[in-house]
């Protein structure tokens, strides 16, 4: 069943083996993402990206996939909130963090009062 999702084609471009390794290892990523510490940091990073695209990114996993050296941050799709937003504190060289989002104002009240 694994094998069926990972052979998808994108205008005739089959996936790549870094794709569809990732997508299978972030489908069976337990729900605060500890295993993603483990990985280098090219490979967080783009885990990160699959994951902020996907909606995937909430407060537990993103303590873990972020780095130091982390300049983008997209978390308009994410369910990450106020409380998930500390752990972004050491990432000193961050220089654009979307929040846009439907749900903004949900997620972050208290900067709405």
């Amino acid at each position: 069943m694994a094998c069926s999702s990972t052979r998808r084609r994108y205008r005739g471009v089959p996936s790549s083996l870094l794709s569809s390794s990732m997508q299978i290892f972030l489908t069976n990523l337990e729900n605060d993402g500890r295993s993603l510490q483990l990985l280098p940091v090219d490979l967080r990073e783009k885990c990160l990206n699959y994951m902020s695209l996907r909606g995937l990114l909430s407060d537990q996993n993103l303590k873990n996939v972020i780095h130091n050296n982390l300049k983008k941050l997209d978390l308009s799709t994410s369910s990450v909130t106020e409380a998930g937003l500390v752990n972004l504190d050491h990432c000193s060289k961050l220089l654009n963090l979307n929040l846009n989002s439907y749900h903004q104002e949900i997620r972050f009240s208290s900067l709405y009062h």
